[in-house]
């Protein structure tokens, strides 16, 4: 991600004035993801100061591993992908036959990262009609991309926030991500349909609810690492087989699951006695075996993962 002195400054002072929420809604393509000094900066305003950030994932789809630089590349930041419904299909675009439960635009950006990761976080609307300047000689003007898909998130979450201070719960980046990933509606049917709408639509209303019922639950990121057993490969953040000679041969992975606290997390409330039980499965037991369940602890656990070769497999995801 290419740093640029204006960002470095727009972080700067959304710390000092005590932000709670950013947006961005640009970006580019990157050959490293998850990387650079912008990203590290990214990592410090989420992980140190609480502050949620939230960035267009990219519109350079429908291609695989099409996400753009930071939204759709970063761990710390909650990408977007654009969603039309059937009434912005009909009314906006003048479909005649608009999908009953509406769609991905099919130029956003597509995961996975180039090192395993989904991409895409959630999905919000992606069309917007808004006012413009006169000298534009029009009053208004139809917009489409992942550059209103983020703005709309970033808008629902500025609602969840307002409540969670009007009933005293701490606002933490962690878990308003986990509301909006586990209350998310799908797009579609298939498995692959993650990679371009993320975890689904989000749900304003219902992931305030999840933050309700889990409000005492403890306040963590799941920070994923994986390398294939017997090589010297750095880690990657999921399994990213697309290939064919690679789908053709049965491989073992390591995979190593961190529970991430704030920087500023009690050892003794929090990391010490933090302990969960994680069920593990896949939707292709036949193809990738895992073991059923991971109790961990503060300190991470690592669990071996058997990709079984396929045949008639020639791109496989693998996501955590």
């Amino acid at each position: 991600m290419e740093t640029g002195t204006g960002l470095i400054w727009a972080l700067i002072a959304a710390v000092e004035h005590k932000c709670d929420l950013i947006n961005m809604s640009y970006g580019e393509a990157t050959l490293l993801p998850d990387y650079g000094r912008f990203v590290d900066l990214v990592n410090e305003v989420v992980n140190k100061h609480r502050l949620i950030f939230v960035s267009s994932a990219g519109n350079s789809g429908p291609g695989l591993s099409t996400v753009g630089a930071p939204g759709g590349t970063s761990s710390s930041i909650i990408g977007v992908g654009a969603y039309v419904s059937p009434a912005m299909a009909a009314g906006a675009h003048c479909v005649v036959e608009p999908p009953s439960e509406g769609l991905e635009y099919t130029w956003s950006s597509r995961g996975p990262t180039a090192d395993g990761d989904l991409g895409v976080c959630i999905s919000a609307p992606g069309g917007a009609v808004a006012p413009v300047p006169t000298w534009t000689l029009q009053r208004r003007m139809l917009m489409n991309g992942t550059s209103m898909a983020s703005p709309s998130a970033c808008g629902g979450i500025a609602l969840l926030i307002s409540a969670m201070k009007a009933e005293g719960i701490p606002v933490s980046p962690y878990s308003v991500r986990k509301a909006l990933e586990n209350t998310s509606v799908p797009i579609g049917d298939l498995p692959e349909d993650k990679l371009s709408t993320g975890q689904g639509l989000m749900q304003v209303d219902k992931a305030f609810e999840y933050i309700q019922k889990c409000q005492n639950f403890p306040c963590v990121q799941y920070q994923i690492n994986i390398q294939q057993s017997g090589k010297t490969n750095p880690s990657s953040r999921g399994i990213y087989l697309r290939e064919p000679s690679a789908c053709r041969q049965t491989t073992e992975w390591v995979v190593q699951v961190n529970p991430k606290f704030h920087e500023d997390a009690s050892n003794f409330e929090e990391k010490i006695p933090f302990e969960e039980c994680l069920e593990l499965y896949s939707t292709e037991k036949t193809v990738v075996k895992t073991p059923d369940y991971l109790l961990l602890t503060h300190n991470g656990r690592t669990f071996k993962l058997v990709y079984f070769s396929s045949p008639f497999c020639f791109h496989v995801y693998i996501m955590p």
